[in-house]
């Protein structure tokens, strides 16, 4: 039990300081790794125009499920929790189908709107 209160404030300390405080934000830590994290999310394009963005709170909520029937440590169970409760806060927590960032960053194609969307942020259909 101490174990997963542990991790649900090691939890809470990274929700403040690496996630993005309002939807459609980007987080502090923005790595790029095409095709699969772009500006520390994880977007996976599926064609030219979109792409999927896998939510961390569904990540987090598929660690929950998995420590049932697997052994996870009781941290990672409490951090996890955390992470799917923090995600789960947003409203765009069901979106999943956003813009191709890849495909909008390397061509700027103008019938995207890309450009003239204000701090180059993933627009959601």
């Amino acid at each position: 039990m101490l174990h997963t209160i542990i991790g649900l404030f090691i939890s809470n300390i990274y929700s403040y300081y690496v996630l993005p405080k309002n939807e459609n934000s980007d987080p502090n830590i923005k790595p790029t790794l095409y095709p699969i994290i772009y500006n520390g999310m994880i977007i996976i394009p599926f064609n030219k125009y979109n792409a999927i963005h896998i939510h961390h709170w569904s990540i987090y909520m598929l660690i929950c499920i998995l420590s049932f029937y697997i052994y996870i440590p009781n941290i990672i169970f409490g951090f996890s929790i955390g992470l799917s409760i923090q995600g789960l806060m947003y409203s765009d927590r069901f979106k999943f189908i956003c813009r191709n960032p890849y495909y909008t960053n390397i061509y700027n194609l103008e019938n995207l709107k890309w450009e003239k969307n204000p701090k180059n942020k993933i627009n959601f259909i």
